[in-house]
């Protein structure tokens, strides 16, 4: 019995412990229940068949393509999937790529080692997400205190292992994840401190491609910082970001580095796609948002929407939050938890997949479909509140055209539109969180706008 026809990705709780504890992470690391949850995966792992099992139960058999290793920090039991790997290839013939992010703390070889030890009658691509934020000045207060060599050297060396491996069939490929506070953000346009954080990842990348000697890795060259999400943006913040859009294409246009390239490609590059294939914006919403509870489901022992929500279900971890408050957004989780909204997500966003029957598969799919299938009625609950914003000053006066309105509730939900996140930040799913409008409609999406016509 396969409960989804629709589901051709799924986000495994693969490991539930971190080596590190970075400020904007919203886990607290120190609670026993999670260092207790991390053992529980690493045998479910070695056992093989309770996550087979999931997944069968789930997907059906030629639809499931990626599986994603997420939770705290995946390299900690990666290498407790080898046997795993061995029979999720028998059981779904077109199982073909393979996705994980890590904060290279650990050794590179345990990924390397990973990789080789993949069944050879499948080619998969494995595409890897490299956590490192910057300069020390930003990664040691993000990530702790002598984090910034260790993880360069990782990933330098992940590069040589990956090109040792003899009759390597795998695809991989590299790219980074810079992220950076609002204030950091604002510290980047002061001094020399732009052109620095592009030299420094100019000269990983180089030292990264001169380690790439029989080209067995793809490396993305793309280095622009993200910023922490979800957090408490205001009308500064979003011109602070205007500022840095222009700052960091001006710099682009310099061509100061050999590989870094400062583009914040990724902002434009949502407005290009809408731009592009705006006539399917309401017909296939999923090909411009979020795919959680749609194509994607994130599993442990509950089927949920995504990665993002795997320490949701657990009161233990709930109850930590609220001692833990050294991390940004930390008040914020409280005021989840006081009122009330984390709980209603818990009640109608996890199915326990031991005893899960069709009905309570539909009951929950049912409800993911309230998001996913109703994006008009989430534009209009946006451009409203638009109105309002641009009427008391806090985005921009264009904003009270109902075009340039509507244009940024788009931009906005194609960029920040998490439906757990919304269901515990606003309430409800369809409402994006306010703080976003302010973000992006203080003068970064008219520049993008004006580029988009340029072009």
């Amino acid at each position: 019995m396969n409960l989804t026809t629709t589901g051709v990705a799924a986000e495994i709780f693969a490991a539930s412990w971190c080596n590190l504890d970075c400020a904007y992470c919203s886990i607290p690391k120190h609670n026993q229940m999670i260092k207790d949850k991390h053992q529980e995966i690493i045998r479910d792992i070695i056992a093989v068949t309770p996550i087979i099992n999931r997944l069968r139960k789930l997907y059906e058999k030629d639809q499931l393509v990626t599986i994603s290793h997420w939770g705290s920090e995946p390299t900690l039991t990666l290498q407790y999937f080898d046997d795993f790997y061995v029979e999720a290839v028998k059981e779904f013939p077109n199982l073909n790529s393979i996705q994980l992010s890590s904060n290279f703390m650990t050794r590179p070889g345990i990924i390397s080692k990973f990789i080789s030890n993949l069944p050879l009658d499948r080619e998969f691509t494995i595409d890897v997400q490299m956590s490192l934020d910057g300069e020390s000045w930003v990664t040691e207060v993000n990530r702790g205190e002598g984090t910034t060599i260790p993880i360069q050297n990782n990933i330098v060396q992940f590069i040589r292992d990956v090109n040792a491996i003899k009759d390597l069939k795998h695809e991989v490929k590299v790219h980074f994840k810079p992220t950076m506070s609002k204030d950091q953000y604002e510290s980047l346009l002061t001094g020399d401190k732009l052109e620095d954080h592009y030299r420094f990842f100019d000269q990983l990348l180089i030292r990264m491609y001169d380690a790439n000697i029989d080209r067995k890795v793809s490396i993305s060259n793309d280095c622009d910082p993200t910023l922490v999400c979800p957090d408490k943006y205001t009308k500064r913040d979003g011109q602070v970001l205007s500022e840095f859009y222009k700052a960091v294409n001006e710099l682009g246009s310099r061509n100061l580095y050999k590989y870094a390239v400062p583009s914040f490609s990724t902002y434009y590059g949502t407005i290009d796609r809408v731009m592009k294939y705006g006539n399917e914006l309401f017909t296939k919403s999923r090909m411009f948002t979020c795919s959680a509870g749609d194509t994607q489901f994130g599993i442990s022992e509950y089927v949920q929407p995504c990665h993002d929500t795997f320490y949701t279900p657990y009161d233990e971890v709930q109850d930590a939050i609220r001692n833990d408050l050294g991390r940004i957004n930390s008040s914020r989780e409280v005021d989840n938890l006081d009122s009330g909204r984390t709980k209603n997500t818990k009640r109608t966003m996890f199915v326990k997949i031991e005893g899960i029957t069709q009905q309570k598969m539909d009951k929950f799919q049912y409800f993911m479909r309230g998001f996913h299938d109703f994006y008009k009625f989430r534009v209009s609950f946006a451009v409203s509140v638009i109105f309002a914003m641009a009427k008391c000053g806090q985005v921009n006066p264009c904003y009270k055209n109902k075009d340039m309105a509507t244009l940024l509730a788009i931009f906005a939900t194609n960029r920040h539109s998490c439906l757990t996140r919304n269901n515990e930040y606003t309430g409800s799913m369809h409402l994006t969180d306010p703080a976003y409008f302010k973000l992006f409609g203080n003068g970064l999406l008219e520049q993008i706008i004006e580029k988009g016509l340029s072009k």
